[in-house]
């Protein structure tokens, strides 16, 4: 979790960076992330998590998420292939 403001900079940056991630290596890209809001106090500041949890094929399609600020889980068909 982070601060709202590092939270809000990167909410959407960290979903391109995996898309980004899965072309580069021609690979599946699964991702599980947490999501929610903690209040300040007893444990420092108010920090918060956007998610989500993703699968993205090898041609950075998303296939399944969770959306944001949402707690879900996801499902993929992911083919196992025999070299």
């Amino acid at each position: 979790m982070l601060k709202r403001e590092t939270a809000e900079y990167w909410k959407d940056k960290h979903s391109e960076i995996c898309v980004r991630r899965a072309a580069e290596s021609g690979l599946w890209f699964v991702r599980s992330d947490v999501t929610g809001l903690r209040q300040g106090g007893q444990y420092g500041a108010e920090r918060i998590a956007y998610g989500p949890t993703m699968a993205i094929n090898p041609s950075a399609e998303i296939v399944a998420q969770v959306p944001l600020m949402t707690v879900g889980m996801i499902s993929a068909d992911i083919p196992l292939t025999v070299s």
